[in-house]
This record gives C-alpha cells, sequence and structure tokens, in this order.
C-alpha cells in the first residue's frame, strides 16, 4: 500500500491525530505557564508538597549536577574516548514509534 492510498484509506484517523496534537500543545503550554506562576507562591510560602483529591505537587528545588562531557573527551583525547566508548558501550533495543507534527 502506498502512502496516497495509506492516508486516503486512514484520513479519519490522521486528522484525529493532527487535532489531538494541537491541543495537546496548547495545553502542555498552559500547563507550563501555571507551574511557573505556581513556583515561586511555593517558594515564597515554604510549600514543598501539596496532596489533594484532583493533584499531587512535589517541590523540587534547584540542584547541580556532574555530567560527563562525551563531546570534548572526543576532541581532546579520542584514544581515551574510544577506550572508554569499547569497555562500557551497551547495547539498547527500543520499540518503533510514530514521529509526527501536526500542521
Amino acid at each position: 500500500m502506498n502512502e496516497i492510498v495509506f492516508v486516503e484509506n486512514y484520513a479519519a484517523q490522521l486528522q484525529s491525530l493532527a487535532e489531538v496534537s494541537k491541543r495537546k500543545k496548547l495545553l502542555d503550554k498552559q500547563e507550563k505557564e501555571l507551574k511557573e506562576e505556581l513556583l515561586p507562591l511555593m517558594e515564597e510560602h515554604g510549600i514543598t508538597s501539596i496532596n489533594t483529591d484532583y493533584l499531587t505537587i512535589s517541590y523540587i528545588g534547584a540542584a547541580e549536577t556532574v555530567d560527563l562531557d562525551k563531546s570534548r573527551l572526543k576532541a581532546e583525547d579520542p584514544e581515551r574516548y574510544n577506550a572508554l566508548l569499547n569497555d562500557y558501550n551497551k547495547r539498547v533495543k527500543k520499540k518503533a514509534y510514530l514521529r509526527f507534527n501536526a500542521k
């Protein structure tokens, strides 16, 4: 089945997927705005968690982490990079998935 026939046969599903994606983007934006509004308020009032019948919020404070700069290591010491990569390399199987953008 070629792409044109597929689109014709499954137009309703594709249209629904595009509509859901648009709504999800809008909801994600609204969620982000509400979190940005609540974060400083929770900090100001010293609240670290809220647990209600409809919502659980946990305040996670700022933190610093240490991460390996692999691109810098590769650029500055490629032999060491390759040796480490070979020693600690692992294979991970990933499931098939769809990537799309609603227009």
